[in-house]
């Protein structure tokens, strides 16, 4: 996230994976106001709906899973060995992939909030932001850094306890999106996670 919150100088971030989660609920809790003005857009301008939270969720984020997901097309579907994937990925240009990676993603996550926002279901929108965070944190947890020690992220790789954690919240809260949500708001969470 972009607000400026404390622990960002800490010497052991292999301990803040299990609160993944809590940054993705306390994220969506920011947008909520948002939400909120969003369903007073009438009808007939309802993507206008998906554009507002999806503009605001990425000020929230600083852009960061966008910057991500163009580098991860652009070096799994470009590279065509670990370390031409590994060079890919550390380019700071987008190329094609990395590009058409971003605005389906967008486009996505428009849809996604346009529905939700036009049907008052905000805890699907919490869900994505908690689910996509917990994902992360899973496969910090199940996965070796493939970049080693001079990596960026390095720091939060380590902390394999926290996997039991990470799984247990994942069963708990997705039950309780689905009993509270129904089937199809559920999906609809977990496609836009």
């Amino acid at each position: 996230t972009v607000f400026p919150i404390p622990g960002k100088d800490s010497d052991s971030f292999q301990k803040s994976v299990i609160f993944f989660p809590a940054a993705g609920v306390l994220i969506a809790a920011v947008l909520y106001p948002v939400f909120l003005l969003c369903q007073n857009i009438p009808n007939d301008l309802s993507v206008l709906r998906g554009v507002g939270m999806v503009l605001f969720s990425t000020i929230c984020t600083g852009g960061l899973h966008l910057d991500g997901i163009a580098d991860t097309a652009d070096g799994f579907l470009g590279g065509n060995s670990k370390e031409s994937v590994l060079r890919i990925l550390k380019d700071c240009a987008n190329g094609t992939f990395g590009t058409s990676a971003i605005v389906f993603d967008l486009l996505i996550k428009t849809a996604i909030y346009q529905f939700l926002v036009g049907r008052s279901q905000y805890l699907p929108v919490i869900m994505m932001f908690f689910t996509s965070r917990l994902c992360q944190g899973m496969v910090i947890s199940l996965c070796s850094y493939a970049r080693g020690p001079e990596g960026v992220a390095n720091p939060f790789f380590g902390n394999k306890n926290g996997l039991i954690m990470l799984i247990t919240q994942l069963t708990a809260v997705h039950v309780l999106l689905f009993l509270n949500t129904g089937i199809s708001n559920y999906l609809y969470a977990l496609f836009g996670a």
